[in-house]
């Protein structure tokens, strides 16, 4: 069986070139605790943390990618972190795609498969793209899914990505934490933040 989205299949990896645009669909709310924000969208409906300070920037374009468009993107940067041709690179992004199917769990099988060819979409537009965990069984928020961590050359800079697929219904959920290799240890405490908190608002 082939599980598609729609518009197409897409996954994202490397500059994240954020264009932000206006959206009726969104909110953002301050506070939770001293040293975060929470971002919470309406419609798909997820919501999670981030750093305070951070940059937010909704309706991202992304860099590589296997195929077409999300319904949406939002990204969280860190604005001290590293640049890569004037983007901000070191951060998380959320892309939601929607499937032409109903997921459940008797298809991870299936689901695995096609996250595989995504990823084999990717290795051909990325040169130097490196596998440094191969893909797993993932859970973030309650959603089960599939994870992986790249490492890629992008104009002089080694970027660490790892990739959660997750699925809820006949949404996908990707998330993406990346940041410098140099980086990636100081950093894991603050993607954590998004990663840990993420979750589908009911």
């Amino acid at each position: 069986m082939k599980i598609r989205r729609r518009p197409g299949d897409g996954a994202a990896v490397g500059v994240l070139v954020a264009a932000v645009m206006l959206a009726a669909a969104f909110m953002t709310l301050a506070g939770c605790g001293s040293g975060s924000n929470v971002y919470a969208h309406r419609e798909p409906a997820f919501k999670f943390r981030y750093p305070a300070g951070w940059d937010l920037r909704e309706d991202l374009q992304i860099g590589a990618t296997s195929g077409g468009d999300a319904l949406f993107s939002v990204g969280v940067f860190d604005p001290d972190g590293t640049q890569v041709s004037g983007v901000l690179v070191d951060g998380v992004v959320c892309s939601v795609y929607q499937l032409d199917v109903t997921v459940e769990s008797s298809m991870m099988n299936e689901l695995r498969a096609e996250v595989e060819n995504v990823l084999a979409g990717l290795a051909r537009q990325q040169a130097g793209l490196t596998t440094l965990k191969g893909l797993t069984e993932a859970e973030v928020g309650g959603l089960p899914g599939f994870k992986t961590t790249l490492s890629f050359p992008r104009d002089g800079v080694t970027l660490v990505t790892t990739l959660y697929f997750l699925f809820a219904g006949n949404l996908e959920y990707q998330l993406i934490a990346q940041a410098n290799d140099r980086r990636w240890d100081e950093l894991a405490p603050e993607l954590d933040i998004v990663l840990s908190s993420f979750a589908v608002a009911p």
